[in-house]
């Protein structure tokens, strides 16, 4: 893997650029708490994390705002602008290769299941479906309203 080949690797040199600057009432950059970005490993691969005070699951973006407005005392960044989508590939680029670690349990659960019942229901114009008894196919309606399997053609 060449990152010079990666374009998403230029959302990342802007993250590394925003890492140091001074923000906000409080005078802080990401830095003055985190130190340097190696201590991001293995944070981006444990989201969405539960967070209790709001009752709901938290993504990466929503926690690198919820850093700026109560530690920076900074203006929360606006979804999908250039310093949102830099910070949070260059989180995400700390843990680059690690595995997925997010909770599907405990406080998560509700969240797994409804995620699951969406990703397993029929849905669209060709009643398409996803998963059927834990193994991936891709089901349309035929002509005679039977089913078949549009992978194997059966």
């Amino acid at each position: 893997d060449d990152n010079f080949q990666n374009p998403g690797m230029l959302w990342a040199e802007i993250g590394e650029e925003l890492w140091e600057k001074t923000e906000g009432e409080a005078g802080k950059a990401c830095a003055s708490c985190h130190n340097g970005p190696e201590t991001m490993k293995g944070v981006a691969v444990s989201y969405p994390k539960y967070v209790a005070e709001k009752k709901n699951l938290e993504n990466l973006e929503q926690r690198i705002n919820r850093c700026r407005t109560e530690n920076m005392k900074a203006k929360p960044w606006k979804y999908e602008s250039k310093e949102l989508l830099g910070m949070t590939v260059f989180v995400r680029n700390q843990s680059l290769g690690m595995p997925i670690n997010v909770k599907v349990d405990g406080d998560y659960a509700p969240f797994f299941e409804k995620g699951k019942a969406f990703y397993e229901q029929r849905r669209g114009q060709l009643d398409l479906e996803l998963v059927d008894d834990g193994v991936i196919l891709y089901r349309e309606i035929n002509e005679h309203g039977g089913r078949r399997c549009t992978l194997c053609q059966l």
